[in-house]
């Protein structure tokens, strides 16, 4: 299905005004492809299933450049504003690297690092207007809510002790946790997904463990190594929807609390 009334902005240049316009946007109803082969083994039939991951997805637009003023609100169109309206959105596609990539849904605003990588044609389409089609290569294929979602800190007061999470995007996220001790060998568990930290914390310490990183820090000190997990290729996630997280805590105390966020990503 096409769009048109879908607001969309890269680097904080708003393509949705009089001068420049998306004609056909088609961003919320793709999913990225799968990266990676099944395994071949010799002398045996077919192929063993390995898991996949989504690769970088391909964002394709269809842009309309006007001659008239992009902001003022006026149906007089000139050579001048043509050529203005057109380098203005030149030297927006043409600057290196990710840039943000926002749109806006009936659902709210979602965000994406993304980067122009095809070549760009301007083509006229009569005396006051041009087209051109843009691709814009999104490495990593997810689109993010504007602000994560935060449990807590909430104390702990029990072990082992639950907290309710919900997901409100279409894929799973790899959440930040905070930990202030004491707190001894600290498990957390998501359904059949876990990770075990192999140390203890002191009253006043912090763990901060970062799972898109794989890192966990104590009071800043890197511990990763000491980190053990199952499950899933990530240490731990949040799928989406509701679900729990069970936090074993040992030898935790009056001060002892646990933080949990997230930003919600979206195929």
């Amino acid at each position: 299905m096409t769009r048109v009334n879908v607001g969309l902005e890269y680097r904080g240049f708003d393509l949705m005004t009089r001068g420049w316009t998306v004609k056909a946007l088609g961003l919320p109803e793709s999913v990225p492809a799968r990266r990676g082969e099944n395994l071949v083994v010799p002398g045996r039939p077919g192929r063993f299933l390995t898991r996949k991951p989504l690769d970088q997805r391909v964002v394709t637009v269809a842009i309309i450049v006007d001659s008239r003023h992009p902001t003022i609100e006026s149906e007089a169109r000139t050579d001048a504003q043509l050529w203005e309206n057109l380098d203005a959105l030149r030297k927006v596609l043409a600057e290196d690297g990710p840039g943000e990539l926002r749109y806006t849904t009936p659902g709210g605003t979602r965000v994406a690092q993304a980067e122009v990588t095809s070549f760009v044609e301007f083509k006229p389409e009569g005396p006051w207007s041009y087209s051109a089609v843009v691709e814009f290569t999104l490495a990593d294929p997810f689109w993010y809510d504007e602000t994560p979602v935060v449990v807590g800190p909430t104390a702990i007061i029990q072990n082992p002790q639950s907290f309710a999470l919900s997901n409100p995007g279409t894929y799973w996220s790899e959440p930040k946790l905070i930990l202030t001790g004491p707190a001894q060998a600290p498990r957390f568990e998501v359904g059949a997904i876990w990770m075990e930290c192999g140390f203890n914390l002191s009253a006043g310490q912090t763990l901060v463990i970062d799972v898109a990183s794989f890192s966990a820090k104590v009071n800043g000190v890197e511990r990763a190594g000491l980190v053990e997990h199952d499950g899933h290729r990530s240490w731990l996630i949040v799928p989406p929807g509701v679900s729990t997280l069970v936090a074993k805590v040992a030898g935790f105390g009056a001060n002892t609390t646990l933080k949990i966020e997230w930003t919600p990503r979206y195929v």
